[in-house]
């Protein structure tokens, strides 16, 4: 778990209201480091809800540079009369309540599964009341971290009671509970962050008499299998101009056959125009990662499953293709189990050159079948924990299950994530790759990758390579994860930007990689509940997982955290990525279930937050808040540049519906939003909603 501060800050919830209209609103802008060697010292000019076209007037980054349009200019022999203003259409303003924000954030980083802890001795025990699991923090002089350092534990109330032999009593440090408990010595928890083994790995059924010697090995995620979905469509053939020829495979300039001269010129004229299909754009990607896996992972499996009219398995390319029958495109169990029957036998180091064959005769022609297709690669996928599929498309779905084409819109919904759902629980991620300039419906497809914690992008064809290797790029590091944070009981905790008055939140994560970052706000249910004498509050992540060969854990992680009444101690000792993560994921979970308002009060209030953090930490003169101060500056950059792209889209989604006349309210206008929504904004949305600070720098 990562705070957003060294302290919980103790005050009562507070509200903003929030003008708003259609206009965008600018965030993005610019933060100067005062200890920084400039003539000037800017702290950032709070950019308050206010209008783009507003904050305009007094010019931009362009007469800042070469000097204001309005200033005296001695050498001028002409005069100009300017222009009358243009008439200024009247705001229509919606005031919005949200909640002031503050630091009071917790990011828990699944990646940290990836590493190795402790392994507690016995069972886990947990209150009979609030669930929490024993951990004995107050014991502890340190507490590690994340990030592998260690820091300062300060004691909250409660904790272990000395007893006679095993029998204890445990007051609970989180809803003062007493607990009668039976512990050995060597099963107190020695660390803050222990595991606990629930299930050790299944014994293979052809070999149940394994000796220590004798154990397999435990599996790589090298060797997870790939299966590689793709449109080959008849809007895979349309060609784009190449301007740079450098990028193109030269086999795909030099071939004689009279299928690629229709989509460019084969010579090697340098003055010719020269085109290219998305599908041998496709081709080229998957091309380039083949030889990647050869040389660098010759162990993995790789498979691949075509779609157009017919969905077509064509596996390993060792054995037939083989055509899915047209009556099974409409039954999801049907699919399921033509794609368990062609399960992937054979590595990339026996398999590419048959592979190489056959991806370069790919034609494409006719419908869109990806529903089914997408389905028969989970079912190829089932049996293996930690594969991955990459779906890669140009068109909407229009064939079989999953169809957006005069479908209700509800029932394909259904279906991408009732699949994404099925592939979850299997352990098999799914990513999705759109071609840039298309319509995907993106909103719809999408919730395969972000169900099953896989990548999506809209992508240009020309680098595909480059796409395919981003999406495969973080391997599963744990299958099967769910999270529980526990919080004092005098704590509330939102989860997905709705608050509860429960002090603990459950989230279904499924698959986990080293990246997988999920935010929370909380807050004081009431002072009353907080004991003034307490010097700290406890907090706990309880990580359910499960291995790739199958071992089932929970990593349980306490920290504490000291308290204060004073906001701006806890404000000189706030992490910028911490709040800017929350500030990003939280606005885009309200924005996605289609509650654009809200959304954008929030992102702007905690977008203006940022700000008054980072000023409060350049005018303290307390040395944490001012360490890495550039540091400081650029995150804060990073974060308000994600939230004005928030904004951007939003605003120009309002204004679209208002051009469109929409007359929707409420849920209904909140489901047309969703169904209606464009591959841009999706995009945006769905990788914002899983936001980290890798992400934010590239994305």
């Amino acid at each position: 778990m990562n705070a957003a501060s060294k302290y919980t800050w103790v005050g009562e919830d507070e509200e903003d209201e929030i003008d708003l209209d259609d206009d965008e609103m600018v965030i993005d802008q610019q933060q100067q480091n005062p200890n920084a060697p400039t003539s000037t010292t800017t702290t950032t000019t709070n950019t308050r809800f206010a209008p783009q076209q507003e904050q305009k007037k007094a010019g931009g980054f362009f007469s800042n540079l070469f000097g204001s349009s309005n200033s005296n200019n001695n050498n001028s022999t002409q005069s100009f009369s300017a222009p009358p203003p243009p008439q200024q259409r009247q705001r229509v303003v919606q005031k919005t309540k949200v909640k002031k924000s503050n630091t009071n954030v917790l990011v828990t980083k699944v990646g940290i599964l990836e590493s190795e802890t402790t392994i507690a001795t016995g069972d886990p025990i947990f209150c009979k009341k609030c669930k929490v699991c024993f951990s004995n923090i107050n014991k502890f002089d340190m507490i590690q971290l994340n990030d592998g350092t260690q820091a300062k534990n300060v004691p909250t109330s409660g904790g272990l009671q000395q007893g006679e032999g095993e029998a204890k009593k445990w007051i609970c440090e989180f809803c003062s509970e007493v607990n009668e408990i039976n512990i050995f010595p060597e099963e107190i928890p020695q660390s803050n962050i222990v595991d606990y083994i629930l299930e050790s790995i299944p014994v293979d059924p052809n070999n149940n008499n394994l000796n220590v010697e004798e154990k397999p090995k435990k599996k790589s995620f090298d060797e997870s299998p790939v299966v590689f979905c793709i449109d080959t469509s008849g809007s895979m053939v349309l060609t784009s101009l190449i301007n740079d020829t450098s990028k193109i495979n030269p086999k795909y300039f030099n071939k004689t056959d009279p299928e690629f001269k229709k989509y460019g010129d084969t010579s090697n004229s340098h003055n010719s125009p020269k085109y290219i299909s998305r599908l041998d754009c496709v081709k080229m990607g998957i091309d380039s990662q083949l030889d990647d896996f050869y040389k660098e992972v010759p162990n993995k499996k790789v498979g691949i499953v075509t779609f157009s009219s017919t969905v077509t398995v064509i596996g390993d390319g060792l054995g037939l293709p083989a055509a899915i029958p047209s009556d099974a495109i409409n039954s999801l169990s049907k699919l399921i189990e033509h794609g368990t029957s062609h399960s992937i036998e054979n590595p990339i180091s026996k398999s590419k050159y048959s592979l190489d064959q056959i991806v370069e005769k790919l034609k494409g022609a006719g419908s869109t079948a990806l529903g089914p297709a997408a389905a028969v690669c989970v079912g190829m996928g089932a049996a293996s924990p930690g594969s991955k599929i990459v779906l890669c498309t140009d068109g909407e779905a229009n064939l079989g299950l999953g169809s957006v084409e005069d479908r209700d819109p509800k029932a394909s919904m259904d279906f991408y994530t009732q699949l994404a759902e099925l592939a979850r629980n299997n352990g098999t991620t799914i990513s999705v790759l759109a071609i840039k300039g298309t319509n995907t419906k993106l909103e719809f497809i999408g919730k395969l990758a972000n169900i099953t914690g896989g990548e999506i992008d809209i992508v240009d064809p020309l680098n595909l390579s480059d796409d395919f290797k981003s999406a495969l790029a973080l391997p599963t590091i744990a299958t099967n994860v769910s999270l529980k944070l526990f919080l004092h009981s005098g704590l509330y905790v939102t989860n997905n930007g709705e608050k509860c008055d429960n002090s603990s939140v459950e989230n279904v994560i499924g698959n986990a990689n080293k990246e997988t970052t999920v935010a929370f706000e909380y807050g004081v249910k009431s002072r009353n509940l907080i004991d003034k004498d307490l010097k700290s509050i406890p907090f706990q992540l309880q990580l359910y997982y499960t291995t790739l060969d199958g071992k089932k854990c929970v990593r349980i992680i306490t920290q504490t955290q000291e308290i204060t009444t004073d906001k701006n101690l806890a404000e000189q000792h706030a992490d910028i990525d911490v709040l800017g993560i929350n500030l990003v994921q939280q606005s885009s979970k309200i924005a996605s279930k289609g509650d654009y308002s809200n959304s954008r009060a929030k992102n702007v209030t905690n977008a203006n937050y940022l700000d008054h953090v980072m000023n409060t930490k350049i005018t303290s003169n307390n040395p944490v808040a001012t360490e890495s101060m550039d540091e400081q500056i650029s995150s804060t950059a990073i974060w308000k540049k994600q939230a004005q792209k928030l904004e951007t889209h939003l605003a120009s989604s309002i204004k679209k519906e208002k051009s469109e006349k929409q007359q929707q309210e409420g849920a209904d206008l909140y489901s047309y939003r969703q169904s209606s929504r464009s591959d841009t904004t999706a995009n945006v949305l769905y990788n914002m909603s899983s936001m980290s600070k890798t992400k934010a720098k590239k994305f």
